[in-house]
């Protein structure tokens, strides 16, 4: 659907929020780990800001919600979230959707292999809204 060359970012998802983070320099050379590390933390920090569930500076907040839905139930959503975001919505549908990968950071400790297995799946029960299920 994209264009590989634009693929110089991941997606990290905290608490339901999404953001865009490089991992390669403007020469496609990937970036030093202490750099993302601090991107990493920095959304982190972010996430805190706004409070559970009230954006925190993400691409948008608790959409991941949505891409749990059967496929039809999540076109029709995605096609409303357009309709009533214009074009600040497209783009930050482009740019999740163009990622080369989604790394979610959740607060959860598991304790049984099945309780892992939930998680890294799906999310569970606590953090499915934390999941882009399109990008799985």
């Amino acid at each position: 659907i994209y264009d590989p060359s634009r693929q110089t970012h991941c997606i990290v998802a905290v608490n339901g929020n999404f953001y865009a983070v490089d991992f390669v320099d403007d020469k496609g050379n990937p970036l030093p780990v202490e750099i993302i590390e601090k991107s990493l933390n920095r959304c982190i920090e972010l996430s805190k800001e706004g409070g559970e569930g009230k954006g925190g500076g993400g691409l948008f907040p608790n959409i991941g919600w949505f891409t749990s839905s059967d496929r039809d139930s999540w076109a029709d959503a995605r096609e409303e979230l357009l309709r009533v975001g214009g074009d600040a919505m497209k783009k930050a549908l482009e740019k999740l959707e163009s990622g080369a990968l989604m790394i979610c950071l959740d607060d959860e400790e598991p304790v049984s292999r099945r309780q892992c297995a939930d998680i890294f799946w799906t999310g569970g029960l606590s953090s499915g809204h934390n999941r882009w299920f399109d990008k799985s």
